[in-house]
């Protein structure tokens, strides 16, 4: 069930992240057109931990309309932030503008893209790790992939104001409110 999840993309960055450093995880229930994050547990995992037993264990036991999702801080063995894992939630499934700005120069932080569909859009993981100032120009810069000559958003705006409002990105890793279709899934590595 779990062999093209986004938890695979983690192994990639096995020679970036040592097994005693921490990725920040939550479960939430989504409220859409909000402001605030108002239900989420935040909780951190040692990057060796996270595997199929720890991804059932999370997604099974969600309350009703929550999901569980990984979010983009990093942190080392003392629990201090390391940075960010650079993620990005696309919006719809304008695939061809996807690949195409994942391709470009703008687009590639020098690192390969892993593509995830969720059902109704796309989620993008980089194999890296971004100091926060690093960060923060990260999420400035997916915005700004949204061109006026498009007539269409390529980057969820909002998803990128609330990650630099709060500090942090999040992905979903789970299907279990209504909202959602389906859990996401490797579609292509770019």
């Amino acid at each position: 069930m779990w062999e093209k999840h986004p938890m695979h993309f983690l192994k990639c960055l096995k020679d970036a992240i040592p097994p005693s450093y921490f990725l920040e995880f939550s479960k939430y229930e989504y409220q859409p057109e909000t402001n605030t994050d108002q239900s989420r547990e935040v909780f951190l995992a040692r990057f060796s931990e996270v595997d199929e037993e720890f991804l059932n264990l999370h997604t099974t036991s969600l309350k009703p309309e929550y999901e569980f999702a990984l979010q983009s801080r990093i942190y080392d063995s003392d629990k201090n932030l390391v940075g960010h894992l650079p993620l990005v939630d696309f919006l719809g499934n304008n695939i061809s503008e996807v690949m195409e700005i994942s391709t470009s120069s703008e687009g590639q932080l020098g690192k390969t893209l892993w593509i995830y569909k969720t059902g109704r859009s796309f989620h993008g993981y980089f194999p890296a790790i971004l100091k926060e100032n690093e960060w923060l120009k990260f999420m400035a810069s997916l915005i700004l992939w949204n061109k006026p000559t498009f007539g269409f958003h390529i980057t969820d705006p909002r998803w990128c104001a609330h990650g630099i409002k709060n500090g942090y990105s999040a992905l979903r890793w789970s299907n279990n409110s209504s909202r959602h279709k389906s859990y996401p899934e490797l579609f292509s590595i770019e």
